[in-house]
């Protein structure tokens, strides 16, 4: 089973979650699976920041 750890730091409520799904997407979006709270950050509200994508073992962004 394939498997990652992403810890979002430096924000007011840092957050760390475990993956285990093929794609992962993270940004401000209410449907994002790592949501980041824009509330007193510069980025933009309701975006789709990344997306990470398991390939061969291996998590690789494929949206940026």
């Amino acid at each position: 089973m394939n498997g990652i750890v992403l810890r979002l730091a430096g924000i007011k409520h840092p957050e760390t979650k475990l993956f285990h799904q093929t794609v992962i997407t993270i940004g401000t979006q209410a449907d994002c699976d790592f949501q980041i709270d824009p509330e007193g950050t510069p980025l933009p509200l309701s975006t789709l920041l990344l997306e990470l994508s398991l390939s061969s073992g291996v998590y690789r962004i494929t949206s940026l």
